[in-house]
């Protein structure tokens, strides 16, 4: 990235990069790495997994086979090419809900940026959170195109928890015309959104099971419409994988053998308590001061809201009056998981999936904060109990970043602007020029482009002063050879 020309801007621009270093410290080695895009997601896979992890591994694969044979034909399955058994590594990033959001597919487009200049077919494996509501902070309730949001969901359903819902028609379109949404639209555009309505509607989802399945053949029909079809036969499958899905079947396995951690963390007390004063505290986990988060489990109740629940001698414990208490036993867990009446929290899928499979996380700037967190914390109770398993989980490399800057940008009317997934479609998808300038930029620019969305975020209020830079000028550097 260039020095910036004018000296106030400049200044500003150091200030927040001190600011930066001082309240997302990781973030630093990330800004003094030299690398192209494409060297650095080279990297990323520049891993091996000790003989151990790839045991654990062993009934993952058979999991997410055994889903994928549930859902896609065996054409599909050859073409896909996941090659899985040396080892998982996976975009942990992602909502379960449709491709939408800048930041969300900017990061399956920095991570694999290596496997579309070289042509690489192997599949693109990706471990959602399905923990989320239908109207979280990426999607509000459906997609958006052209700077307006079309709700794929009704308004009364925006909260209910996205690993609860049953499949439904993504019909936006008819809301959409309803509404006006689109009344003062170019011709172009609506026909496209017309188009892409009928492409959605089109795929054959008669296997899907819930919404959860249906995301995932939706999905792998749409990614490669965010690329052009000059290249797209190029483009390597994308299979979305849901975390909670997967950690509910693995606890089938878990439980049945008593030597485990993840058991012992269950049905051991001294395990049991260490955890649970150890990960006070921490994102994702739960925060008994401060009343935040669940421990192991969400409770869910038939009018869809989710409840914490605290361990109390022998019981889950929901933290609303009216509702019954769980009884700590492997089969009740079990029972209730299989009926969708409870689901695992954040801790517990990654102590699963991450820290005793293993699996390598490719984070954001959240994830790889509070799983860093999460796995010195791990390291610190398995000192105690069992240093070898201790040993074991040093080995997770939680410092993939690949989520926090844009990778999809436009220019319009001069200006440099923002795309949606939808709207990268509609634009005719990304290039192998686009690609190949994008490769090209030094992995620390292209981040450079997101510090002040990250200043705006992490630094306190009482710390912060009015800039004169704004998130325009570092896009406009970064991105300046976009036509």
């Amino acid at each position: 990235m260039v020095i910036l020309m004018d000296p106030k801007k400049e200044e500003d621009f150091n200030f927040v990069l001190q600011k930066i270093k001082e309240h997302l410290p990781l973030l630093i080695k990330f800004l003094d790495n030299n690398k192209s895009l494409i060297e650095y997601s080279k990297a990323l896979y520049d891993f091996k997994l000790s003989k151990v992890h790839l045991e654990r591994q062993k009934p993952l694969i058979k999991i997410i086979n055994k889903k994928i044979k549930e859902l896609f034909t065996i054409k599909q399955i050859k073409e896909m090419n996941l090659n899985l058994e040396k080892g998982i590594i996976s975009n942990i990033v992602d909502h379960h809900n449709i491709l939408n959001h800048p930041i969300l597919i900017s990061s399956h487009i920095i991570s694999n940026m290596c496997r579309f200049m070289n042509k690489d077919k192997q599949g693109i494996f990706v471990l959602t959170c399905g923990g989320v509501p239908f109207n979280n902070g990426f999607h509000k309730r459906g997609l958006t195109f052209n700077n307006k949001i079309f709700p794929i969901i009704r308004s009364k359903e925006g909260d209910r928890i996205i690993h609860f819902s049953q499949k439904r028609e993504l019909n936006f379109l008819d809301s959409a015309e309803k509404n006006n949404l689109i009344s003062d639209f170019s011709d172009e555009e609506k026909k496209f959104i017309q188009e892409y309505q009928k492409i959605i509607s089109g795929i054959n989802i008669d296997k899907a099971k819930d919404f959860v399945d249906e995301i995932t053949l939706i999905n792998y029909r749409l990614f490669p419409l965010m690329f052009n079809e000059e290249i797209r036969e190029d483009i390597p499958a994308l299979v979305f994988f849901e975390c909670e899905y997967l950690a509910t079947e693995m606890l089938k396995e878990l439980f049945q053998d008593e030597n485990n951690f993840i058991f012992k963390i269950f049905f051991n007390e001294k395990y049991r308590n260490l955890v649970i004063s150890t990960f006070n505290g921490i994102w994702g986990a739960w925060n008994t001061q401060r009343n935040l988060g669940t421990h192991f489990f969400w409770y869910m109740q038939e009018n869809g809201e989710e409840v914490s629940m605290e361990y109390k001698e022998g019981y889950l414990v929901p933290k609303k009056e009216g509702l019954d208490s769980i009884k700590w036993d492997k089969n009740i867990i079990l029972n209730l998981l299989k009926e969708k009446r409870i689901y695992p929290n954040i801790f517990l899928f990654y102590a699963i999936i991450l820290f005793y499979c293993g699996i390598k996380p490719l984070t954001g700037l959240g994830s790889m904060n509070y799983l860093t967190d999460m796995k010195n914390a791990w390291i610190k109770v398995m000192t105690e109990l069992e240093p070898k398993e201790s040993e074991l989980i040093k080995e997770v490399d939680t410092m993939g970043l690949i989520a926090a800057p844009i990778a999809t940008y436009s220019r319009k009317n001069e200006k440099i602007i923002e795309q949606y997934f939808a709207d990268v479609v509609f634009r005719g998808g990304l290039t192998k020029e686009y690609l190949n300038n994008l490769g090209k930029m030094k992995f620390k620019d292209l981040l450079k482009t997101s510090l002040i969305s990250n200043y705006d975020i992490k630094v306190p209020a009482n710390e912060k002063k009015p800039l004169s830079l704004t998130v325009d000028d570092l896009v406009g550097q970064g991105f300046g050879w976009i036509k």
